[in-house]
């Protein structure tokens, strides 16, 4: 089942609320027309690298091992 892009758009904005409430990233909102958003890591954020890089590994090596 494909999600309407409308449906894509409120999960993405759903998540990064939760990730902004969560103090794991920053919102910046620019005025310009039309709007420009920025989103960066916090300080917070920026201990999950580590992590990540490691999932980013482990999902390359399943890769290969299933191509």
């Amino acid at each position: 089942h494909l999600l309407s892009r409308r449906q894509r758009q409120m999960c993405i904005r759903a998540e990064l609320k939760e990730l902004k409430s969560d103090q794991i990233i920053d919102k910046t909102i620019f005025p310009t027309v039309p709007p420009k958003t920025s989103y960066q890591l916090t300080a917070l954020g920026e201990t999950l690298t580590p992590l990540i890089l490691e999932m980013e590994k482990w999902g390359d090596k399943y890769n290969q091992l299933h191509e």
